[in-house]
């Protein structure tokens, strides 16, 4: 499986390639009053309105500074938008790699949105539930 892998506040995460349409830099995004705190908005990316969600404070309810990258992310006939602070890239990863998560793991954001945990050079990324984290964008 190819999955997309990127930096939040220095922890590595990853999103099925399969589930990614594009990556933005620096989207305009509009405020939407009365939205959870961790929607930063929404942007219009060539016509389609779409909602973007701020990693950070949707999954430890802090902001930190601004990301200037938003992973524009499908499912279904939806399109939502992730910010992240930075891209690493796409990492081949076979089934077999991607293990449970960890208890300790499982603190770090709700556990939930983690489908598994996987390692590239000793380096370990959580594998996103991109299907939970858009179906409970709403709150």
């Amino acid at each position: 499986m190819e999955i997309l892998t990127f930096r939040l506040q220095n922890e590595g995460y990853g999103i099925e390639l399969s589930r990614v349409v594009e990556i933005v830099e620096n989207l305009k995004i509009i405020k939407v009053p009365l939205a959870p705190v961790y929607v930063e908005g929404i942007a219009n990316l060539r016509g389609d309105i779409i909602a973007v969600i701020n990693l950070k404070k949707r999954f430890k309810g802090e902001g930190g500074n601004e990301s200037p990258f938003v992973i524009i992310t499908k499912y279904g006939d939806e399109k939502v938008g992730l910010t992240v602070d930075t891209i690493e890239g796409i990492k081949k990863v076979s089934e077999e790699e991607i293990n449970i998560p960890e208890k300790t793991i499982k603190k770090l954001i709700p556990p939930e949105f983690i489908s598994g945990v996987f390692t590239i050079e000793k380096d370990k990324f959580l594998l996103l539930n991109i299907q939970k984290i858009i179906e409970e964008k709403g709150g």
